[in-house]
């Protein structure tokens, strides 16, 4: 049985996104945004004849998690908490349209989009080289914890034309979700929990392609991982990484169900990757059955990859197999 860890370690340090270069511009392009909104938000709120109310900001997602992967697009992402001081009397499209505007001309779009854009979950600030996206940053606008009971904040969802039924305040806890990833293992066990995250993230990018429901959510794989990873290793300092994945992908596909339907639909697939926080939703639920069966075939092939890398007797036949799915980063 041939040891791929070298190739494997490889592999980690060509996709990982590095805290000093990458991360770098991120952090560069957020605080410029940050002194743009303290800049102009107060502004923008007195032309409408209202008070700024107080806020602040918290990093949130992968680049806060240290999860972050080297995109294959080229298009960088950053993750921001924008938390105001109000409760749910405010309207909370409103509210993103405060902070769009602020925001407004300090980046400009690819022809016929705009450079800042009110998205459902977020107001998202795209930036170009060459009518080429680069780099963007999500801000997610948050009511405050501080003025509910629950001592939970809310967050706005909504696009700029969403009728009541699509927009509104939904609780989240964005730091809960933060402390159950980061705080789940320590020190060796730790990286190789975030390396595990790493390699399903880029099997993600290798083999879907795509954004949108039809592609599992980052969060659904780095959430999978924490409830399904056990530390593997081969001896004291020499992780087994591929073990590790196995174990990850084994639980994944245990989470897979049809039930039957009407003759004419046949099985309806899915599959249960809880948030581990409130809302509690299912993050897979928004893909269709078909998206569903689509994602348990490309796990079955990753799970068939991993196994036939573990048998194989030569590192160079390892690293062909495990390249079939990672794709061509993938060093033999």
């Amino acid at each position: 049985m041939a040891d791929v860890q070298a190739q494997i370690f490889a592999f980690h340090e060509a996709i990982k996104l590095r805290r000093y270069d990458e991360n770098q511009t991120l952090r560069d392009k957020r605080d410029v945004i940050r002194r743009r909104l303290d800049d102009r938000l107060p502004a923008i709120f007195e032309r409408r004849g209202e008070e700024c109310p107080d806020y602040y900001f918290l990093d949130q997602g992968s680049y806060a998690a240290n999860t972050g992967i080297v995109p294959l697009t080229g298009d960088f992402d950053i993750d921001q908490g924008l938390y105001f001081d109000v409760d749910e009397s405010w309207d909370a499209v409103a509210l993103k349209q405060r902070v769009r505007d602020a925001l407004a001309g300090h980046t400009h779009g690819a022809p016929g989009r705009a450079g800042v854009r009110i998205r459902r979950p977020c107001v998202t600030v795209q930036y170009h080289r060459n009518e080429r996206p680069v780099y963007h940053v999500d801000l997610a606008v948050y009511a405050d914890s501080r003025n509910f009971r629950d001592g939970l904040p809310r967050i706005a969802m909504g696009k700029e034309h969403s009728g009541p039924g699509n927009s509104g305040w939904e609780v989240a806890d964005p730091r809960g979700l933060h402390e159950w990833i980061t705080s789940a293992y320590r020190e060796d066990d730790g990286r190789q929990f975030r390396r595990v995250i790493r390699y399903l993230k880029r099997w993600k990018d290798e083999r879907f392609g795509v954004t949108g429901n039809a592609a599992p959510r980052g969060i659904a794989l780095t959430v999978a991982c924490h409830e399904f990873f056990e530390p593997v290793y081969r001896a004291r300092d020499w992780p087994d990484d591929l073990a590790a994945l196995q174990g990850v992908v084994g639980g994944m596909l245990e989470q897979f169900h049809d039930r039957p339907g009407a003759w004419f639909f046949g099985s309806r697939w899915r599959v249960d990757i809880m948030l581990p926080v409130v809302p509690d939703t299912n993050l897979c639920g928004m893909m269709t059955s078909e998206q569903v069966y689509a994602f348990r075939t490309k796990l079955q092939r990753l799970d068939g990859a991993l196994a036939t890398a573990r048998r194989a007797r030569t590192e160079k036949r390892a690293g062909e197999a495990l390249q079939r799915v990672f794709g061509q980063g993938f060093p033999v």
